[in-house]
């Protein structure tokens, strides 16, 4: 559970991170969640490394939290392929909205039309 915990959470940061995505990311100076997100997982790695993993109590809690995080990720996932989506759509539309607008334009051009 801690294995995957690691492999969700650092997939998760690679996607939030991707440096060719279209999405446009807060300032980071502006939010603090990954840094609060790199905090957190200092502290479980360290509680892995400290034998926190030995007591049954946590070993549960950290695999509910893995679970609970990988939920998470799922979630965000979603929500940023709905976004990309979204903007694909509004630049079709702003595509089909400017060749209307060329054709209206030409036509007014066109002598004898007023």
């Amino acid at each position: 559970a801690q294995t995957r915990f690691y492999t969700e959470l650092e997939n998760w940061l690679s996607s939030v991170t991707d440096l060719s995505s279209d999405i446009v990311v807060a300032d980071p100076a502006k939010t603090e969640s990954s840094d609060e997100i790199r905090v957190l997982s200092e502290r479980l790695r360290s509680m892995q490394e400290n034998g926190g993993g030995s007591n049954p109590r946590v070993a549960t809690a950290m695999a509910n939290l893995a679970d609970g995080i990988s939920g998470l990720v799922k979630n965000m996932r979603s929500e940023q392929q709905i976004m990309r989506d979204w903007v694909e759509a509004q630049s079709d539309e702003q595509k089909a909205m400017r060749n209307t607008l060329e054709k209206i334009a030409d036509a007014l051009k066109k002598p004898g039309v007023h």
